[in-house]
């Protein structure tokens, strides 16, 4: 399958199961200012982290309230941003923490008539992608301020996998090193000391479930 084709099939799945725009999909008819494709990039990042999502998709040659495509001639190496820099390059300094995007290119089944622009944006994860220090969310087909959202942001930052909690396939308690069963003891004593007295008694393979599942 060739570029064109495997874009507009994402594109078409996409329309088709969604209907709309929502916080990490969105669709623009063409390019308009850095600042705004910056704010843009910062909340879909943040919307497909609150989504499940591993990535948020921004769409130009798209309109927003119909679906149709119909071509952008939104060229992202032929634009500038302030003070005459790099549009990719302003986009990817003023970005914090840093998030990986890509930008692709493609012909909407070949139709030479409408080219589309795509950017691929990586979620965020463990803290809000910010523009120029601020969070961006979408809330219904407007980009706003995170700020207000405290319960988001909280579940953005819950949202990094704790490695630590996670099964190994194969893996049993002889495994573990002892110091580390030892330094993983005082940290649950700390957290929950009307267990401290009862852990005591607790094998290790009786303290490691009753770790994971209180």
């Amino acid at each position: 399958m060739n570029k064109n084709e495997k874009y507009s099939d994402l594109l078409d799945s996409q329309i088709r199961v969604l209907r709309k725009e929502n916080r990490y999909l969105e669709f623009k008819s063409n390019y308009q200012e850095a600042e705004k494709l910056g704010r843009y990039i910062s909340a879909l990042s943040n919307g497909a982290c609150l989504e499940g999502q591993d990535f948020g998709y921004l769409y130009f040659g798209v309109e927003d309230d119909t679906l149709e495509v119909r071509g952008t001639k939104f060229d992202m190496a032929g634009v500038k941003a302030k003070g005459n820099e790099s549009l990719e390059l302003y986009l990817r300094r003023m970005l914090s923490p840093k998030v990986d995007f890509s930008v692709g290119e493609f012909f909407y089944h070949g139709d030479k008539e409408k080219r589309v622009v795509v950017f691929k944006i990586n979620a965020a994860v463990g803290e809000p992608t910010c523009f120029v220090r601020k969070p961006w969310v979408r809330v219904d087909s407007h980009t706003t301020e995170l700020a207000p959202y405290t319960d988001w942001i909280r579940a953005i930052y819950n949202s990094k996998v704790d490695w630590t909690a996670q099964l190994i396939d194969g893996s049993a308690i002889a495994d573990l090193d002892e110091s580390a069963i030892s330094l993983a003891r005082d940290g649950y004593r700390q957290r929950f000391p009307d267990y401290a007295e009862a852990m005591q008694s607790w094998s290790d393979a009786t303290f490691w479930k009753g770790s994971t599942t209180v």
